[in-house]
């Protein structure tokens, strides 16, 4: 029984080796565990970080997506508010130019009247320069005749202090003649 014992002893000694020598590689094991352990923690820490600078990144990101979004529902009531200021202005133009087509006949039409004036107004004009021209020729005539009266006048002047004369002789005679 002793050597069973001896026989057991060897035996449990050998596989104390090699529980021993497994134990070894295990911590071996455990220690490279362990190591690649510890890099995967600080592969994981720089993950983390990365994410949460992302995280970060993205939330920064959306708060400026949302500004872009207040931004651009701000710009889209503001297209709108100017559409509608160009569809009054478009409307304003189209009155503004049937105002101006209207005026323009209007206006042709005038010019067609000042045309027919003008022309009759240089008939009227023809018709007041040969009124001048006969006015003339009768202020010559009246002049003409005026003179003539004059002269006329101043023959009966003559003539009346001549009969004035004859009748101062005439008389002179007669009582020249009751005397006799």
């Amino acid at each position: 029984m002793v050597n069973d014992l001896r026989d057991l002893l060897a035996r449990s000694e050998d596989e104390l080796a090699k529980v021993r020598l497994e134990l070894a590689e295990s911590q071996d094991e455990n220690g490279s565990l362990k190591h690649k352990l510890e890099g995967e923690r600080a592969e994981k820490k720089l993950i983390l970080d990365k994410l949460q600078e992302a995280e970060g990144e993205l939330a920064r990101l959306l708060r400026e997506m949302q500004a872009l979004l207040a931004e651009n529902e701000r710009l889209k009531q503001r297209e709108q508010e100017l559409q509608g200021l160009v569809a009054t202005r478009d409307a304003e133009i189209e009155r503004l130019k049937k105002l101006l087509e209207k005026d323009e006949s209007e206006l042709e039409t005038l010019k067609e009247q000042l045309s027919r004036h003008q022309a009759e107004m240089k008939l009227k004009d023809d018709e007041i320069e040969r009124l001048k021209a006969e006015m003339k020729l009768k202020d010559d005539e009246i002049q003409r005749l005026k003179a003539e009266m004059k002269l006329k006048d101043d023959e009966i002047q003559r003539l009346k202090a001549e009969m004035k004369l004859k009748d101062d002789e005439i008389q002179r005679l007669k009582a020249e003649m009751k005397l006799k």
